[in-house]
């Protein structure tokens, strides 16, 4: 993923080994499996990570350019996850032609400024519980905020 000039795209690995030095973005963020790009589904194999059923985050891309942010749980009765399948054809269910997976399990959880008690508004896995209390530390994060026009 890279950001230039305000605007979110995906850059898809040109498998040289030193792509990312090649890029021109100020910004980038080097993440994976990447689900579908430029309207194309990407060939997963059937790894256990990919094909198992996990909380998972994910973003994707529509064609006006729009992004979608997506958090799914698991991990608990009340919700099993979904494997990387799965969130392919959700995301193209969704309109997005192109996707790529994020870090999830543990690490899946949305945080809207102002809502609950906490800011986070789905139920992360940490502490094997049903609550909005069992985030994970972690090093990196996606913060969307509104341009001050």
């Amino acid at each position: 993923m890279v950001i230039e000039k305000g605007k979110l795209s995906m850059v898809k690995w040109d498998g040289s080994t030193d792509w990312e030095s090649q890029l021109t973005a100020a910004d980038v963020l080097l993440n994976g499996p990447l689900l579908t790009f430029n309207d194309i589904d990407e060939g997963l194999d059937t790894a256990a990570f990919n094909r198992l059923r996990h909380p998972r985050t994910c973003l994707g891309i529509k064609p006006n350019g729009h992004v979608i942010l997506l958090t799914i749980d698991g991990r608990n009765a009340e919700s099993a996850g979904v494997s990387l399948f799965e969130l392919t054809r959700l995301m193209r269910w969704l309109g997005c032609t192109s996707a790529i997976n994020f870090d999830g399990g543990g690490s899946t959880t949305l945080w809207v400024n102002g809502m609950g008690t906490n800011g986070v508004i789905n139920y992360p896995t940490d502490n094997k519980k049903w609550d909005h209390e069992g985030q994970r530390k972690v090093a990196n994060v996606i913060l969307v905020k509104k341009n001050k026009t």
